[in-house]
């Protein structure tokens, strides 16, 4: 939550969740992450330092998660070794998250964003509204109207050939 600290870390059952960040002058929302079943979701850097986030999580549909506390999974670490490396993956992981996207603005294109993220979430466009996906995109909904047309053009051109 914004202005709350994160003190759960939650790995995701079931569900599709999303952090967001909401400005205070416009109230509009952007989406910043999506993460889906087999994933962990939580503010890293709010978990980790214990101060306040500056996002809010969101289910985006029905949901299940399992939780670990930050007092329960430091005590785990204290206590095992196996529980410390899986600490270090886990921070691994949420740095190779920011980087990637980071990364993606700065050298993909609107369409290739997209793409990427149908890798990361296949079903993602059955699962949640367009405006959520044009937001994350940074793009506008008749930009990604666009790009899925073109997109779907294009299957529908290679299919016709072979």
């Amino acid at each position: 939550m914004q202005s709350m600290v994160c003190n759960d870390l939650g790995y995701i059952v079931k569900g599709i969740f999303r952090i967001y960040y909401r400005d205070p002058q416009t109230e509009e929302e952007k989406n910043l992450f999506f993460f889906s079943e087999g994933q962990f979701v939580v503010s890293f850097r709010s978990f980790i330092s214990q101060n306040p986030c500056w996002y809010f999580i969101e289910a985006m549909e029905d949901s299940e998660i399992i939780f670990i506390s930050h007092q329960d999974l430091n005590s785990l670490y204290d206590n095992n070794r196996n529980w410390a490396k899986f600490g270090r993956l886990l921070a691994e992981t949420f740095f190779a998250y920011a980087q990637s996207r980071t990364e993606e603005f700065l050298f993909f294109s609107n369409e290739k964003r997209f793409l990427r993220l149908l890798e990361e979430h296949p079903n993602i466009i059955e699962r949640i509204q367009a405006y959520h996906i044009s937001s994350f995109l940074g793009i506008t909904n008749p930009s990604l109207s666009r790009i899925r047309k073109r997109l779907k053009d294009n299957v529908l051109l290679t299919d016709s050939h072979k």
